[in-house]
């Protein structure tokens, strides 16, 4: 049913609903995330969580995201809307999203070794961006600590998981 709803709204819509930005990054060089703002942003001050998503190039899977985000935020009191950051894939996914393959892993992941450099840029650049130029959400303290995973077999989640509280 979701699906069907993101499909009529892409074909009503087919205008990008979010702002495009471009990070020139110390470590992975040019990169483009994709920033989309709830439709309460427009209503005044508030500040917004923030919902980080990879592979944002694949359009109708960021879109899908996007209406996620709100649909759940419109349906779940406990859930508000969130500003959604996709981020857009660099010349080489396998290698943004795995650690340094060791062992029998390393024929499999030739270009793999990037899964820390990559979170760094997430944690030092994309965040930061995203606080300087929209009204975030800001917590402190342990409660501040979030783990994630990606699509390539789970590979960085300990880089994930290893990010401190006061990164965030």
């Amino acid at each position: 049913m979701i699906i069907s709803l993101v499909a009529l709204l892409i074909q009503q819509n087919p205008a990008q609903p979010w702002i495009t930005e471009t990070l020139h990054s110390r470590t992975l060089g040019e990169r483009t995330i994709y920033v989309a703002l709830p439709d309460e942003y427009a209503e005044g001050t508030k500040a917004f969580p923030v919902l980080v998503c990879l592979d944002a190039n694949d359009t109708p899977m960021f879109r899908l995201w996007i209406a996620q985000a709100a649909y759940v935020a419109d349906n779940d009191r406990g859930v508000p809307p969130v500003i959604v950051v996709g981020i857009v894939n660099g010349s080489d996914r396998l290698h943004d999203m795995t650690p340094t393959p060791i062992g029998s892993s390393i024929a499999e992941f030739k270009t793999g070794g990037g899964a820390d450099a990559f979170a760094d840029f997430i944690i030092n650049e994309v965040l930061p961006l995203v606080r300087r130029k929209y009204r975030t959400l800001r917590r402190s303290g342990p409660t501040r600590r979030r783990r994630g995973n990606c699509a390539c077999r789970n590979s960085s989640r300990r880089t994930w998981s290893t990010a401190s509280a006061t990164d965030y």
